[in-house]
């Protein structure tokens, strides 16, 4: 096993049960903090051991199809004004353009 070049550990090998995880969990976050301890080292799970790999810090994987639309999409442009990259939502220029907060033309 290639964990096994890198870490040295003969023993038993444990991988996330995902669809387990799922049954309780929509996702998995890895916070930066957690990737910064975690990454590269040995984690010791009772008498095996896993080790994190595949991700990336401040990743989130989603496990479950379950999110919902909180709303309407909103669509981003660059306006030119201000510093570069700054950007604002589309209907936004439209409700400024049209001077009535209450339309907004997609």
């Amino acid at each position: 096993m290639t964990g096994w070049r890198v870490t040295r550990w003969t023993g038993t090998w444990l991988i996330p049960d995902f669809t387990a995880v799922a049954e309780d969990y929509d996702a998995v976050h890895l916070s930066i903090a957690g990737y910064l301890a975690t990454a590269g080292r040995v984690l010791p799970v009772g008498d095996s051991c896993t080790v994190l790999a595949g991700w990336d810090p401040d990743q989130t994987y989603w496990l479950t199809d379950t999110l919902t639309v909180a709303g309407p999409a909103t669509i981003w442009t660059q306006t030119g004004e201000g510093p570069p990259g700054t950007t604002v939502p589309v209907c936004d220029l439209i409700m400024v353009h049209a001077g009535d907060a209450r339309s907004c033309v997609w």
